[in-house]
């Protein structure tokens, strides 16, 4: 190779190095690895995400955001769906969200919990192959137990595969719930609260399964890391 085009390939590849090393750094755009089943059905163990630090996150948009985990002594980057901007009103009643007394069921899809009678959850699972995480028998053997999204719970309904939604009932505290809180509220009871002006809501799509606002507090706007463009 000739030394001009010799240097001419040194100084791209030295570019394209110190572009990706800015972008990263930055956080203008990088790419993380979803390790949780959090966020299902929008996203899945394994799936990859774009995330800019560049764009501002509107309500309902999948944010990262920086927390301290206790296991891992340090923090590590979360992801969940915005769904409390300072000053909205949020509550959850019978498992649905409410912002601003507005019910979001419909807007965007989650996965939460049903159970059905073992040969009706049988039959539910014999048709959707769901996950080991995603459907059991109680150990007593009464009932199945099963997580379902949206497109699933209509397709077994359609079969007129008998099953009912579980809810936690409001009597039911939840005691870390209540630790951070200092309410008698639970997973699919919670709130009205509203979010102060430095602080967001963050909710996990897979509504039971999801270590959330509910559960480690609101989220410091300081520590919003970037908005998820795409998949």
């Amino acid at each position: 190779m000739k030394p001009k085009k010799r240097l001419l390939v040194i100084v791209l590849v030295a570019a394209l190095v110190g572009l990706y090393l800015v972008v990263n750094v930055t956080g203008m755009l990088r790419r993380f690895r979803i390790p949780t089943t959090s966020g299902k059905p929008a996203m899945n163990v394994g799936d990859h995400i774009w995330v800019s630090s560049l764009v501002k996150p509107k309500r309902y948009d999948h944010i990262v955001f920086y927390y301290f985990d206790p296991m891992m002594e340090k923090k590590t980057h979360w992801v969940h769906r915005l769904c409390g901007m300072p000053g909205d009103t949020v509550e959850i009643k019978n498992g649905d969200l409410y912002v601003n007394n507005a019910n979001t069921s419909g807007l965007f899809d989650i996965c939460v919990p049903y159970t059905a009678s073992p040969k009706e959850g049988m039959k539910a699972n014999d048709i959707l192959k769901l996950p080991d995480d995603d459907f059991f028998i109680y150990s007593d053997g009464t009932k199945a137990g099963l997580t379902l999204n949206n497109s699933q719970v209509e397709q077994i309904k359609k079969l007129k595969i008998v099953i009912d939604r579980l809810i936690v009932p409001k009597e039911e505290k939840s005691e870390y719930i209540s630790k951070v809180y200092g309410q008698p509220w639970n997973v699919d009871h919670f709130g009205p609260l509203v979010i102060p002006a430095d602080r967001y809501f963050v909710l996990g799509d897979n509504r039971h399964h999801a270590q959330d606002s509910r559960y480690i507090g609101l989220v410091p706007i300081s520590d919003f890391y970037g908005t998820v463009i795409s998949k």
